[in-house]
């Protein structure tokens, strides 16, 4: 059985995911074009965490002071290191499911094209039978006619010999 390479590259490639998300998160605090649309973003992140955790503990959310724009920005960055985490594992996931298709597919027509030469086989051995049936019936025919013209010779030549044979006797 052969190495899913695949497989391997798509772990390879989604444990390289965390140290480039680490980089992504911290180019993108040390950006001050980045930053602030970071705090927004970590803001948003907040005020939806707390509102999702007080839906699933079935309370209403609760007044929650904003947070600092540091935390904002933190939470920002976290957010879009994870985003890109997931994103690379979809994409991972995605192409080995890409891959897994291509795959079949490719053996399904190999498939297809086996039992399609086989078919061409079966065509052309029944083809040869219906000749060589056909060459054996043209035959049979031949020795029937030729059977019948030695019958006849047969029958020509014992009234030939009858009628010598009566004349003898007279």
């Amino acid at each position: 059985m052969a190495l899913p390479v695949e497989k391997i590259i798509s772990v390879l490639v989604k444990q390289l995911a965390k140290p480039i998300a680490d980089r992504v998160k911290a180019a993108a605090t040390s950006k001050v074009s980045l930053t602030n649309a970071l705090a927004r973003f970590g803001k948003l992140a907040f005020h939806l965490e707390t509102r999702l955790n007080a839906f699933l503990l079935g309370k209403t959310a609760p007044l929650v002071s904003v947070p600092s724009k540091k935390d904002s920005i933190q939470r920002g960055a976290d957010v879009l290191g994870e985003a890109f985490i997931f994103g690379v594992a979809v994409t991972a996931t995605v192409s080995e499911y890409v891959y897994s298709k291509n795959k079949s597919a490719k053996k399904e027509v190999d498939k297809e094209r086996k039992l399609e030469q086989r078919f061409e086989k079966v065509k052309d051995d029944t083809e040869q039978v219906s000749l060589i049936l056909e060459s054996i019936s043209t035959n049979l025919t031949n020795l029937r006619l030729q059977l019948g013209q030695v019958q006849m010779q047969n029958d020509d030549f014992q009234t030939t010999l009858l009628q010598q044979t009566i004349k003898n006797k007279k």
